[in-house]
């Protein structure tokens, strides 16, 4: 039996990876260094270099030509990608099993900015995990665990911990308050959640944990998780009939407030844009799709301009254009 092993040697900027057959795990004492480590290692298994030159740096290339910083998390997801978090260039990386590395995310200065990509920031990003998760219908009452450390309060004092979901670009909602180290969500909850009023079928979902005695709230330091879920699966199976031309449906409920959702039909896939103006025609909301599949798709608007401002009482528009289609309908919003 083969056995891959991943060796972070943090320090030495190198990520290496190891093919050998079944071992048993070496035992390796906390004074040991780590050219210790690499040579017990070496005489049981062969180890090679999968990428990093091993000078600190953060250029992305293939193999050694690749450089990193001090690496001090490591996640592994499905397709056998490889994320790391670098500390001290304020990266995450990933690295392709033919140890091609890119800037996943990071601008390479410390900050805290949302974003795609360069655009966003993190701070000595410390930990990464990265899972995911295919809906279906056939597995809507299966669990995702979600364990973190313990936290110990100065004064004695209980703790609680505090589960923040944040869904993409959103701004992170509270979805949990327990005493325990750990949580199940169904993922029928998960569907409903991420999903509801949402015209996207894949999202990011990143998962913090904080704790607090009832005074002071902290971060649970290196518990943030980052899971990956899809609703492919679950749209294909939900219903054998798809939609057979475009449809704009009337919102409901209408007239509305605080929300209002907006329902659509998509028989073919492509992009869509539903945008949403005042009676001056002046484009207040827009909502732009890219890449959405066949069927029947709902989208709640919460009364707020493209900048998050509230929007005043009155009478709205909203559009829906694909390539081929064009519908206009009214609604009302009232406080």
């Amino acid at each position: 039996m083969n056995k891959l092993f991943i060796i972070l040697l943090s320090y030495s900027f190198v990520l290496a990876q190891s093919f050998d057959r079944e071992i048993d795990e070496p035992t390796v004492n906390s004074d040991y260094s780590r050219t210790t480590l690499s040579n017990e290692l070496s005489s049981i298994v062969s180890i090679s270099t999968l990428a990093g030159s091993g000078v600190s740096g953060s250029t992305d290339g293939t193999g050694t030509a690749a450089s990193f910083g001090s690496i001090e998390g490591v996640s592994i997801d499905s397709k056998g990608n490889i994320f790391v978090a670098g500390v001290g260039n304020h990266l995450i990386r990933k690295i392709t099993p033919e140890g091609v590395v890119t800037t996943f995310a990071g601008s390479g200065s410390a900050g805290s900015d949302d974003g795609t990509g360069i655009a966003a920031s993190f701070n000595n990003p410390w930990g990464i995990a990265i899972d995911t998760i295919n809906l279906s219908q056939s597995n809507l009452t299966s669990l995702y665990d979600l364990e973190w450390t313990v936290s110990n309060d100065v004064d004695g004092d209980s703790i609680n911990y505090l589960l923040f979901a944040k869904v993409g670009v959103y701004e992170e909602d509270e979805i949990w308050d327990t005493t325990s180290t750990k949580v199940q969500i169904s993922y029928s909850e998960i569907l409903e959640g991420v999903f509801e009023g949402q015209p996207i079928n894949a999202a990011t979902v990143k998962f913090i944990v904080k704790s607090t005695d009832g005074i002071d709230t902290v971060n649970v330091t290196g518990d943030d998780r980052v899971l990956y879920v899809s609703r492919y699966e679950y749209l294909s199976t939900e219903s054998d009939l798809l939609p057979t031309e475009y449809a704009l449906h009337e919102n409901f409920p209408n007239p509305f407030n605080p929300s209002t959702t907006l329902r659509f039909d998509l028989p073919y896939a492509g992009d869509v844009s539903l945008t949403i103006y005042n009676m001056l025609g002046q484009k207040v909301k827009s909502f732009d799709m890219r890449g959405i599949q066949a069927g029947k798709h709902t989208l709640k608007w919460n009364a707020t301009n493209d900048l998050g401002e509230k929007v005043g009482t009155g009478v709205y528009l909203y559009q829906l254009q694909t390539r081929d289609f064009m519908k206009t309908r009214k609604m009302i919003f009232m406080k």
